[in-house]
């Protein structure tokens, strides 16, 4: 079997296991939250960045509020790979003593980002990934405010591309044509917010600033041509939870599982020994 079409296989079996992951949850409030959480994991990014990728994710997470959901989904070399270690937790709308539910929700999460930081993976394929995400939020509920934030140093390293080689990213005009082609052939993201935080990485210290820009502007053009609201960030981890503030900034307030748990919400997986060596 073709490649690609193992992609478009894997693919559907998501859509078809988020029939269940879906109709399973309790009902949330109008407008909760769904965030897509995509760090790579790719060898490119040494351990400490990735493990910082990590805590970024952990202390985001704090920022949400209850019927907010939260998927973790690797970038890896393979969808096969990556699924292996997919991570989905919701916090529930209804209230338990002693907020319990959220401390076992938190745990959960930090079970599998440690999980998933032990397998770093030899390629990075990004694109493969957003299709993950866009299967997940689109079988999430109609009236979720639909996020995806990705850490990464956006060096596509597929079977397909290589950002790092190909003559399409040698400028930043060439990329935004490429771009263009390519977002042609993906379905509508209209609606999704996506915030695209650059980390630091062996291979973008390699590239040239020439290539660099091009592969930032090729994102940011791939992305806005699908129909999505995009947001870049070159400091990624500094940036996430001010981009996560203003997605919670779009509904009413509520409280937040920091405030919940009387962290703050920025430091809070260090507080809480989420992701301590």
């Amino acid at each position: 079997m073709k490649a690609e079409s193992m992609v478009q296989v894997v693919l559907c079996l998501v859509r078809f296991s988020l029939l269940f992951t879906v109709t399973g949850c309790e009902s949330t409030h109008e407008s909760a939250l769904h965030v897509v959480f995509l760090p790579d994991l790719s060898r490119s990014i040494d351990e400490q960045t990735r493990r910082a990728s990590a805590e970024a994710v952990a202390g985001a997470s704090m920022r949400l509020a209850r019927g907010d959901a939260i998927t973790v989904i690797p970038i890896t070399g393979a969808v096969a790979e990556t699924l292996g270690n997919v991570g989905r937790f919701q916090f529930r709308a209804k209230r338990e003593a002693f907020d319990g539910d959220v401390v076992e929700t938190l745990a959960a999460q930090r079970a599998q980002l440690e999980t998933m930081l032990t397998s770093p993976s030899d390629r990075s394929e990004i694109l493969d990934a957003i299709a993950l995400a866009h299967e997940e939020l689109s079988g999430s509920d109609a009236a979720s405010l639909k996020t995806v934030a990705i850490l990464s140093d956006f060096i596509e390293d597929g079977r397909v591309h290589s950002f790092a080689r190909d003559p399409n990213l040698a400028s930043t005009s060439a990329a935004t044509k490429f771009a263009s082609r390519l977002a042609s052939k993906g379905p509508s993201l209209r609606g999704f917010r996506i915030y695209l935080g650059r980390i630091p990485s062996v291979g973008a210290r390699a590239l040239s600033v020439a290539r660099q820009d091009a592969i930032k502007a090729f994102w940011i053009e791939y992305l806005s041509q699908r129909g999505a609201q995009v947001e870049w960030a070159t400091d990624g981890l500094g940036g996430l939870n001010r981009f996560i503030a203003r997605m919670t900034a779009m509904r009413s307030a509520r409280e937040t599982v920091a405030e919940m748990l009387n962290l703050q919400p920025i430091a809070g997986a260090a507080r809480t020994g989420l992701l301590d060596s």
